[in-house]
């Protein structure tokens, strides 16, 4: 039997739709809030200068708007943009958020441990 691969044309409208934004949106928005915060109560050092001088200043709360300005300037150049061009922005979102909530896991269960 031989195994077929789909993949959709990039001038789809289907590419770029919801499902990628929902992962870029959890991981890069949700995701690494989360994890920076559980890590940070665990001890850990956060390396973004730019968040450790926010976090510095006005505490971790201070990191939900850059993330939101960031999604929101995203969803807008994504709304500008025409297809297929467009399909990069949430893809893009989506492999950014699911590697930082990835590395920032993987710090947590080397400095926690299991």
């Amino acid at each position: 039997m031989a195994w077929t691969v789909s993949l959709p044309r990039l001038d789809s409208p289907s590419v770029g739709s919801s499902e990628c934004w929902l992962v870029g949106v959890l991981f890069f928005g949700l995701g690494d809030l989360a994890t920076t915060w559980v890590g940070l109560g665990a001890g850990l050092a956060e390396r973004n200068p730019v968040a450790v001088a926010l976090l510095g200043r006005y505490g971790l709360l201070a990191l939900v708007v850059p993330k939101l300005l960031v999604l929101g300037g995203a969803y807008l150049v994504w709304r500008r943009m025409s297809r297929p061009a467009r399909a990069g922005i949430p893809v893009g979102l989506a492999v950014l958020g699911v590697s930082v909530t990835g590395w920032n896991l993987w710090m947590l269960t080397t400095a926690i441990g299991p």
